[in-house]
């Protein structure tokens, strides 16, 4: 009895809830304002192939799809592809600019928080870091540190993390460190590189290589450019001169020449240092 009486006093009270939307829907109907007529319900469908599908699969318009007791049916042909989203990036043309969305994003795996501090102070330039922990992170992730400074991982052990580039900026104990799992549009670690690949048959093929003892001095001439203006000779003084060893690129020795007269070309010359050979190969940057 206790069961039935509970029953029926929920469905009074049921029906007493309904009572100010029906009083709403009849005022409404005084005012001559009439409800929407009743349309299906419409859902985005996503559409996952088996792995090792090899080719797109189709999918014809009116098949149908079960949510618990509702169905669904597609309006239109569709193509199931086993393309799959590998990376994403966003490109700001004004500012030179491109940015890369974090490996998670693309992949769809879920990513757990990452916050830690900064052990010891660094230095603009810096390749390494000490962290409090270092537990969760992983080769290729990309770090924020003070929310200004944005790095990729190259090498954890144990405290230290080995950066593939440099620190932007200086930085002092205790400052906050993230790892990004996120993409965030126009924000995070600039990946625009400017690079000019030289090479000649002759002049840069090594055959047989060079040994660490020689030396290699090339000079380059811009044409157009002064060293009287401040913000060309900025530009010029900001590049980087590399060469390949057959194992990784090395600094070049770089010495801008200054000229006496405002309108002869501005000359760059550079020099191999002695501590590296030059294996064979013809490719400078």
């Amino acid at each position: 009895m206790t069961r039935i009486f509970i029953y029926f006093l929920k469905e009074i009270i049921d029906r007493l809830n309904r009572t100010p939307d029906k009083n709403l829907i009849a005022f409404l109907d005084i005012l001559g304002l009439k409800l929407l007529p009743a349309f299906p319900a419409r859902a985005p469908i996503t559409f996952k192939l088996s792995d090792g599908t090899p080719e797109h699969v189709l999918v014809p318009e009116g098949s149908q799809i079960a949510a618990d007791e509702i169905i669904f049916e597609t309006e239109e042909n569709m193509l199931a592809t086993p393309a799959k989203l590998v990376e994403a990036f966003c490109v700001d043309v004004t500012e030179d600019k491109i940015y890369r969305s974090p490996s998670n994003v693309t992949s769809g795996q879920s990513e757990i928080p990452f916050h830690t501090k900064l052990r010891y102070n660094t230095k603009k330039k810096d390749s390494e870091i000490f962290l409090d922990k270092t537990e969760g992170l992983n080769e290729g992730d990309t770090l924020n540190i003070d929310d200004n400074d944005y790095v990729i991982v190259s090498d954890v052990s144990d405290g230290k993390v080995t950066l593939k580039d440099q620190l932007i900026y200086a930085h002092y104990s205790g400052a906050e460190v993230k790892k990004v799992t996120y993409f965030e549009l126009f924000n995070g670690k600039n990946f625009q590189e400017h690079i000019l690949y030289l090479g000649h048959d002759n002049l840069f093929n090594f055959r047989k290589g060079v040994s660490k003892d020689c030396h290699i001095y090339i000079d380059i001439l811009f044409e157009g450019l002064s060293q009287w203006r401040s913000d060309q000779f900025e530009t010029l003084s900001s590049l980087e001169w590399e060469y390949w060893t057959g194992d990784k690129w090395q600094r070049l020795i770089r010495r801008i020449k200054h000229s006496q007269f405002k309108d002869e070309p501005v000359k760059i010359s550079l020099k191999k240092p002695i501590k590296h050979p030059v294996k064979k190969g013809r490719s400078m940057e």
